[in-house]
């Protein structure tokens, strides 16, 4: 049921749209303006008398206005993106357009209603995106009236449409129908802010306000808000070191989640915690955990740092001597460093879906490994994305899977050998791939094995599946196993949806730098010494309740919206309908 939910709330972000240059605004307002002035003319029947005037009178009625409103509005808050201003403006034309096309096919009184609804419609969109979206308060109703004002007076002054013979009396119609719908769109304001502001003391519109305000300018506020209904937990890292002559290498994991997404809470840990370790290669590694283990703010980055800080001084590097291991038991496959009665364990489902392991289930499936080694590090390799939001938590039919696989992995009876280490790492400016970029590790001991660890939200199985084949083929040993996991970094995740797996698509970018890096890390291999520690801390996360709470009040919304904004928009026309007779 809870994965459900989530893939609803999740859903909802597809309706974000990138929008197009202001050239390519401004060309659409100009043409669709021709075109519709041509279609008013056509409609009316006088489109063969004067073609020209046809198309110059939809330049009067539509693009004027549009284009004047535009270059107010910004006049008046120059914060405001120009781009979105426009855009906006090229909605309401259409709004506008689509009500005169439409009133000329019918006689009075209905034409006039018709208009009526289009000018009611754009001053309610006005009000309503000037709110939620670009975040005012009174000037969301100064921007409306200035869009409706002019828009009403090109249409009066132009008198290409005819909508009576008192102008006083039609737009005293239009601003009534107007406020009508504004009353309306104001209702329904109250009623979608109450369960957030319920829940969490903020409303519903702020809260979308400021999710905007970090997808489109990177802003922070939001983390205010995160702090304030956040929980401090104690959790844990994972450190392993290798050390050579000519390579320091980290594999950390810390048990916290990368997200929510862009640049808050914890989204760009992956890199920022290499970043701190800048003297060293560092591999940062999806620990078990899901959303509940979101950092309220990157600001907790000091605790992650602080806890690896505290491991590394308590790292005693021996040489090692290291058993390889690769298991599967039905869906589940575990990729083990073993060494010194240490277990550094990586687990997929690959295949199918791999996403994030509860972190109640992560320190259960660690407590089995350290039945076997004293110390186990236990980490979600997160490297199959099929579309589907599917987490391994209480209940689970995967997670017997998981611990018979462990089991299988450890419980093998092979010889420990001398562990050399190569690695390689790089930055790309790939899609879909953030500031970590891409690392390679190869660890040969009587066997090979390769992990590729790539700073994504995820990867397609046969992406996967393709780039490991090629790497395969370039290798004199065709046993090595290869392995692609991924961080889960939620920096990447993006507009229309906050699934951004790799994909075939960036096959031909990412294939050659992989392979490169293979060979680079090859080329590095010599033998090091090494230790593993665990290190818990404390830091605040947003937490189990408040997750499933905040996905619980957002599909909340959605369905009051659902029932509320058709009943009050009928209501709305109804409304209207009946006003005009008293008028």
């Amino acid at each position: 049921m809870e994965d459900k939910n989530s893939q609803k709330a999740i859903n909802l972000t597809k309706y974000l749209i990138s929008l197009p240059s202001t050239k390519a605004t401004v060309f659409s307002i100009i043409c669709l303006s021709l075109l519709f002035g041509a279609l008013f003319e056509l409609l009316s029947g006088k489109f063969d008398k004067n073609a020209l005037s046809a198309i110059g009178n939809g330049l009067f009625l539509l693009a004027i206005p549009t284009l004047i409103s535009t270059l107010i509005i910004y006049a008046i808050k120059r914060k405001l993106m120009f781009k979105r201003i426009l855009f906006l403006c090229l909605f309401s034309m259409v709004i506008y357009a689509l009500s005169y096309a439409v009133s000329l096919l019918f006689s009075e009184p209905i034409n006039l209603i018709l208009i009526l609804i289009g000018f009611g419609i754009v001053f309610a969109c006005w009000y309503l995106i000037s709110n939620t979206v670009f975040g005012l308060n009174k000037l969301a109703i100064v921007f409306a009236l200035i869009q409706l004002s002019l828009n009403s007076l090109f249409l009066l002054v132009g008198g290409y449409i005819y909508v009576g013979n008192n102008p006083m009396e039609v737009l005293i119609k239009i601003y009534f129908a107007s406020a009508i719908f504004f009353c309306g769109i104001y209702i329904f304001l109250l009623l979608i802010n109450a369960p957030m502001k319920r829940v969490f003391g903020i409303k519903s519109t702020e809260a979308f306000n400021l999710f905007l305000s970090q997808w489109m300018h990177k802003s922070k506020e939001l983390e205010e808000t995160f702090e304030n209904v956040g929980q401090t937990v104690e959790t844990q890292v994972g450190i392993l070191r290798f050390k050579g002559i000519q390579q320091d290498v980290l594999f950390i994991v810390p048990y916290i989640h990368f997200g929510p997404f862009g640049n808050l809470g914890g989204s760009e840990f992956s890199f920022l915690i290499a970043n701190e370790f800048k003297d060293k290669t560092c591999f940062v590694f999806h620990g078990t955990a899901t959303h509940d283990f979101n950092p309220v703010s990157s600001d907790e980055l000091s605790k992650v740092v602080n806890a690896i800080n505290t491991g590394i001084k308590q790292l005693k590097l021996e040489p090692i001597k290291a058993k390889l291991k690769q298991a599967t038991y039905k869906t589940c496959t575990a990729h083990c460093i073993e060494f010194e009665d240490n277990s550094f364990i990586g687990l997929t489902r690959s295949p199918h879906t791999t996403e994030d392991i509860e972190y109640s289930i992560g320190t259960s499936l660690i407590n089995k490994a350290e039945q076997f080694t004293k110390k186990s590090i236990i980490f979600d390799e997160h490297n199959s994305e099929t579309g589907k939001v599917e987490y391994v938590i209480s209940g689970s039919p995967y997670y017997t899977e998981f611990i018979k696989s462990i089991e299988s992995c450890l419980s093998k009876k092979e010889k420990s050998d001398i562990l050399k280490l190569g690695v390689s790492q790089k930055e790309t400016d790939i899609p879909n791939i953030g500031k970590a970029g891409i690392k390679v590790a190869m660890l040969k001991t009587k066997k090979t094995m390769i992990w590729i660890l790539i700073d994504s939200n995820g990867i397609k199985p046969d992406t996967k599946t393709n780039i490991i084949k090629e790497v395969k083929s370039m290798l004199k040993d065709k046993n090595s196993i290869i392995e692609i996991m991924t961080t889960d970094t939620h920096e990447i995740n993006n507009i229309k949806g906050v699934l951004n797996p790799i994909t075939n698509n960036e096959i031909k970018d990412i294939l050659p730098i992989i392979k490169q890096m293979v060979l680079e890390a090859e080329k590095n291999l010599e033998e090091v010494k090494g230790d593993m520690i665990k290190v818990p801390f404390k830091i605040n996360i947003f937490g189990t309740m408040h997750t499933s709470e905040l996905i619980s009040t957002i599909n909340a919304i959605v369905a009051i919206a659902k029932i509320a904004l058709p009943f009050i928009l009928i209501m709305t026309i109804l409304i209207i309908l009946w006003g005009l007779t008293l008028i």
